[in-house]
């Protein structure tokens, strides 16, 4: 009887143990700031080998602008994993963050080479984080070839759209970057960086504004690229 009654405590703990993990990773996945970081906190003091949530602890990180602790976390789970394609993407978003380009570049082609997992999202994100991580290195040309790239795999990509027009008025290409930016705004009409870029790309398109590069709200500092991913 004790035997037995030993046994039966030591599942209902493993249940136990199951279900608060379950839900401690589903509410780092769920929610945002410091709540979702200590929940993932939580999720990993149970199983601290599992990619997926050391991935998303880092994408949490990495929203609250803590870039150098979000690149521990992708890289702890790229160590679990070393093929785990979203981890990888993800590693190349902060890389961009931390202004560490060619890295950003070599993670994001790795993640494109490798398992192909990346739960909800897809590969449109690392060819949009490769993306950016040309275009701060001014390689405009292969920075569209990329944007197209996750353009055909997510065709409603808004920021990949807006992103892809401020290229090509890097290249002083103004109708083409016309044509991105009101495709940016036929997806989100509101949306108020392609609607400055657009006005400013009609503007040098005309000759009735300066040769200039679109102002920035990002570290690039002269351009209005997004960083935002999907």
């Amino acid at each position: 009887m004790a035997l037995s009654g030993v046994a039966l405590l030591g599942s209902a703990t493993v249940a136990n143990r199951t279900n608060e993990l379950q839900n401690s990773a589903s509410q780092c996945y769920e929610l945002n700031g410091q709540a979702a970081i200590d929940a993932c906190d939580k999720a990993l003091e149970i199983n601290p080998n599992n990619a997926a949530i050391w991935t998303n602890r880092g994408e949490k990180l990495r929203r609250s602008q803590r870039y150098s602790e979000a690149l521990d976390s992708h890289n702890r789970a790229i160590s679990l994993d070393p093929e785990y394609s979203l981890a990888l993407a993800n590693r190349c978003g902060v890389f961009v963050h931390l202004q560490e380009y060619q890295e950003a570049i070599a993670s994001c082609d790795l993640a494109l080479s490798v398992d192909k997992a990346w739960g909800e999202s897809n590969p449109a994100l690392a060819w949009y984080n490769r993306g950016l991580a040309l275009g701060h290195l001014g390689r405009y040309e292969q920075e569209i070839e990329s944007y197209d790239r996750a353009i055909s795999l997510k065709p409603d990509y808004v920021q990949a759209w807006n992103n892809r027009g401020v290229a090509f008025s890097f290249l002083g290409r103004y109708e083409a970057a016309i044509a991105s930016y009101e495709r940016a705004l036929q997806l989100q009409p509101n949306h108020p960086n392609a609607g400055r870029n657009l006005e400013l790309a009609r503007q040098q398109l005309n000759n009735s504004a300066p040769a200039k590069t679109p102002q920035s709200e990002s570290d690039r500092g002269s351009d209005r690229r997004e960083k935002s991913t999907i």
